[in-house]
């Protein structure tokens, strides 16, 4: 297996797990990348190259994918998180934010709206900050052979209220004018450790 974030190459990566599975391969013993993250190299990549400035809006900001993305430096690049200091917009609550309307281009938001109460307000949120034509790339954890989202009683699951399903492109579709599921295993994901059932959703509005 190779990193595509550092370049680190091992028979095998971190096999981690929680209450609910084994996450096999996960986490990249150098970088710490994960699955998702490792894939999304590859379809920011898409996004960011060659392509004209665009202001872009990452929430919850995982290092690893912050030094990739600042290597484009034509870009505005911004940071935000609720919890988080060293942002550039600290305490944004995605379900109330403060950013005028159609304030960025492309916003990325890997793995955040599970941790929300109120996600379908969180999307409506990115929604109406995203620019006419602009693009929000978004993760969540899911079982993507099951259409209905799980919820939780409680937050013993990492944190989690939810457990997506393909149910979520219904909510996305009511807030964006294009919604695509994109397969980030098909990125080479043998090679670089991603998982068979690695999706993003590419929201266009």
């Amino acid at each position: 297996l190779t990193c595509p974030l550092c370049q680190f190459s091992a028979p095998a990566f971190v096999h981690l797990s929680n209450t609910l599975k084994i996450s096999w391969n996960s986490a990249c013993p150098n970088c710490n990348s994960r699955s998702r993250h490792r894939g999304l190299t590859f379809l920011y990549r898409e996004y960011l190259q060659n392509s004209r400035r665009r202001r872009i809006l990452h929430f919850a900001p995982e290092l690893v994918l912050e030094i990739e993305i600042r290597k484009y430096t034509q870009h505005r690049y911004y940071t935000t998180d609720f919890q988080m200091s060293n942002v550039d917009f600290p305490r944004e609550d995605i379900q109330d934010l403060s950013f005028d309307d159609s304030s960025f281009d492309l916003i990325l938001s890997n793995h955040v709206l599970e941790h929300v109460r109120d996600d379908q307000q969180a999307v409506a949120e990115l929604a109406r900050i995203l620019s006419s034509g602009g693009t929000a790339i978004i993760t969540v954890p899911g079982d993507w052979r099951r259409k209905q989202t799980k919820t939780f009683s409680h937050l013993n699951h990492n944190g989690h209220y939810r457990d997506y399903g393909t149910d979520i492109l219904d909510m996305f579709r009511e807030h964006f004018c294009s919604v695509k599921r994109k397969n980030l295993y098909n990125y080479s994901g043998r090679i670089h450790g991603i998982k068979k059932l690695e999706y993003a959703f590419v929201c266009e509005k």
